[in-house]
């Protein structure tokens, strides 16, 4: 079972060893920058386009780079790129306790399977783009389907939220995810606690 610090280190080591920054961090952070100078939450000053996808992706750089007092552009991409590491990490520690709920011929290892031959989740997790969230919140979504959980409908409120803010597309994950629940919920041990 993966834990939060080796998947954390690996995917820091990762982004030490590439130092890849993703294209559109850059326009996207261009927004973020103006957004905590005070300028609006534009590309262009006076010019009122959308030129980003993400709001999340868009406004924890503008907080990283209010916070560092707008010292240093590669500071506030550094800083954001340890969230992702973060978040990836924790994102597999949820997917090791679903795998505990789900029978037998799905619990090979399915997050270290996906970080293994799927490298690109760990490029994309710290190269600028929204990746790690939006692992972060589908595993929540997993987590809170197959779990037993008391306030069920809050919490998966909570992440449908969080992946909306994440990406626009979303509801696609979510709707995928809700259907493949109801479809297995009879394997699934979903335990809704009974009103009283």
């Amino acid at each position: 079972m993966p834990d939060i610090y080796t998947v954390f280190l690996l995917a820091l080591s990762f982004c030490i060893y590439t130092q890849h920054a993703w294209e559109d961090w850059y326009i996207t952070y261009r927004c973020s920058k103006n957004l905590s100078l005070g300028n609006g939450l534009v590309y262009q000053l006076g010019q009122r386009i959308h030129a980003f996808t993400s709001p999340i992706g868009t406004l924890i750089p503008a907080i990283l780079n209010l916070i560092t007092l707008n010292s240093s552009d590669e500071l506030v991409l550094w800083l954001f790129r340890i969230i992702g590491c973060f978040l990836l990490g924790l994102s597999a520690v949820i997917i090791s306790n679903c795998q505990k709920i789900f029978f037998l011929p799905v619990r090979n290892n399915i997050f270290d399977r996906y970080v293994r031959h799927k490298h690109q989740i760990l490029d994309f997790s710290i190269n600028g783009m929204e990746t790690a969230f939006m692992i972060f919140f589908i595993t929540c979504v997993i987590y809170f389907m197959t779990a037993s959980s008391r306030h069920l409908s809050l919490k998966l409120g909570l992440a449908w939220a969080g992946l909306m803010w994440t990406r626009p597309d979303s509801f696609i994950y979510i709707g995928s995810i809700s259907i493949g629940s109801l479809l297995l919920a009879p394997a699934w041990p979903i335990n809704i606690p009974a009103k009283n």
